[in-house]
């Protein structure tokens, strides 16, 4: 499908979703003690962090990829901030985001992918986190209850949201409101995928995933998978009939897939 056809489908969709109903202020009434500015100054220190602890790839052309899906998606989204997208050298089937902007998808994501709807299904979905501004959210809601400075979930030390399970280390209290954000997002991502073009049940076939990964019984932030594919599949069945011509996947992403493998692989 060519630019111009993508950008007609997109606005078609947005028409569609507006009609259905789900333009929405998703930030309305939450608490929030930070600003945009101040959001986004906490996400650079965060990846900063973030970068001195975990690898990257250094390839242009998957970095390139990435960064032109990523931004397409977020163009779709109710994301109000700039957009960084990078690519871990981790084989776990997970990306995480942090506030103000910021996602990391790891390879092995990436690898366990079967088209480019997948990957844009987690990465609409860590781009709800970043629009719905879920870690100050969370930190504003933890200094109202004096656990200011306590790092809600950790990915290399430093809060983030993970697309899986994550047994955290923050108070049990804490756990509805993570499950909460988790099913927002879920919602929110799917609705993004759709806008932009993409066949939504991909994120379904990605929880599928998650789901035969993640069978333990211990405690975590997230809601189970078979949750979080049911409310997915709800929001799903709710949308409008998609277009014929929906976008599963491309050659390009199938050529970024064999690239990443091999740098993997060394």
């Amino acid at each position: 499908m060519n630019k111009t056809a993508n950008m007609c489908l997109s606005l078609v969709l947005a028409a569609a979703i507006c009609e259905f109903g789900y333009a929405q202020n998703i930030n309305k009434g939450s608490i929030n003690f930070f600003s945009i500015e101040k959001e986004i100054e906490l996400g650079r220190r965060l990846a900063d962090e973030v970068e001195r602890q975990i690898p990257l790839i250094d390839d242009a052309s998957i970095n390139e990829y990435v960064t032109r899906l990523g931004r397409n998606i977020a163009r779709n989204s109710d994301v109000a901030v700039p957009t960084t997208f990078k690519v871990t050298t981790s084989r776990d089937l997970d990306a995480f985001s942090l506030p103000g902007g910021f996602v990391y998808i790891n390879a092995g994501l990436i690898l366990e992918c079967t088209n480019e709807a997948e990957v844009a299904s987690v990465i609409a979905y860590q781009l709800a986190h970043i629009a719905a501004r879920h870690v100050t959210e969370m930190q504003s809601k933890a200094e109202l209850v004096n656990f200011a400075g306590i790092p809600l979930v950790f990915q290399g030390g430093v809060a983030t949201h993970s697309f899986r399970q994550t047994s955290a280390l923050a108070p049990q209290q804490f756990f509805q409101f993570y499950r909460k954000n988790v099913t927002e997002a879920d919602s929110l991502g799917v609705q993004y995928l759709y806008k932009t073009g993409y066949d939504p049940n991909a994120a379904v076939t990605m929880l599928q995933k998650v789901q035969a990964l993640d069978a333990s019984k211990r405690p975590s932030t997230h809601p189970s998978p078979s949750d979080r594919l049911r409310d997915a599949q709800k929001v799903i069945d709710g949308l409008p009939p998609m277009p014929q011509r929906v976008v599963t996947d491309s050659p390009e992403f199938q050529s970024t897939k064999e690239r990443l493998t091999k740098i993997i692989n060394r």
